[in-house]
């Protein structure tokens, strides 16, 4: 991993990854397989090491913390011209963004414009990006799934960008990954643990279908967007879990607070009662459909 531009002498055997910016987090993934023991000593020979002597970088701008449910006011404008210029965006066509939030950085040094710019924020700010949850700012809705318009990258769509941050920070591009959020059944109802549902993918149209790779469908929490605690500690089902066809060779995923009579266990996904919850539902290097927007996931349908 080199800095973009730096000259540096690498052995032959290796891939040179150009970074953008001088400081960067590393986010690495192993497949568990059906060898957990075997990807755990995988992930304990992934290693970093310097050639030279790198510095140690000094320490970034101050960000403001705050957690999903409370989300900064104007405060966030105090920073901003400093964590702008800190380094440059990588996504073109954002310096139109960028210009006018230096000058409402500018601008809340008055009181009261400081004053009438928390109002805004919270009186209209927040309903507005509230409201663009449902569709991820310019995603398109099928089934009761929202497919996001950008990931990963976002060109100058500042919206959507916010959404897949707030939702899912570091989010793939859509060529390494396509991501589904459900948190309606498919009559148009928030999901609850207090019910049953079932989805059914008929045998010509399956999972493996759209994915090079692999696929997983999560369940989170509507507020943190965190896996849901259950007892028997599982947290996604995927192409690894012990999945079971039905006669004509479909499939149907279940989740619901405690496994149906009639759900085979490894296609049950545990869903505790009295919490409301949405799906993610990822294809790992897409194809066909889910690669070019045209496929949605069945509906959810509730059983009880």
């Amino acid at each position: 991993m080199c800095l973009k531009g730096a000259n540096v002498q690498l052995p032959a055997n290796v891939m040179r990854i150009d970074l953008p910016v001088k400081q960067v987090r590393v986010l690495a993934r192993i497949e568990l397989g059906k060898d957990w023991k075997g990807a755990e000593a995988l992930q304990h020979q992934v290693t970093f090491k310097p050639t030279g002597s790198p510095a140690t970088p000094a320490p970034g701008p101050k960000i403001p913390t705050f957690d999903l449910e409370h989300l900064p006011g104007v405060e966030a404008f105090e920073d901003a011209p400093a964590i702008l210029d800190s380094e440059s965006d990588l996504n073109p066509g954002m310096d139109a963004i960028a210009a006018k939030v230096r000058a409402i950085a500018e601008g809340v040094r008055d009181p009261a414009e400081r004053a009438r710019v928390e109002e805004v924020i919270r009186k209209k700010a927040m309903a507005d990006f509230a409201a663009a949850s449902p569709t991820i700012g310019h995603g398109t809705v099928k089934n009761h799934w929202a497919r996001p318009a950008v990931t990963g990258t976002y060109d100058k769509d500042w919206l959507g960008r916010s959404l897949a941050n707030l939702g899912g920070i570091w989010a793939n591009t859509t060529d390494e990954v396509v991501y589904y959020k459900g948190n309606l059944d498919g009559s148009g109802a928030q999901l609850s643990g207090d019910h049953v549902y079932t989805m059914t993918f008929p045998k010509d149209d399956l999972p493996p279908k759209y994915a090079n790779y692999f696929w997983s469908v999560i369940a989170v929490d509507t507020k943190a967007h965190r896996v849901l605690p259950n007892p028997k500690n599982r947290f996604l089902l995927n192409n690894q879990s012990d999945l079971k066809y039905n006669r004509d060779g479909s499939l149907t995923l279940y989740f619901a607070a405690d496994k149906p009579a009639d759900a085979p266990d490894g296609n049950w996904l545990p869903t505790p009662r009295g919490q409301d919850y949405r799906l993610t539902f990822r294809f790992y290097g897409p194809k066909g459909g889910v690669k070019d927007g045209t496929y949605f996931p069945p509906p959810l349908v509730k059983r009880s």
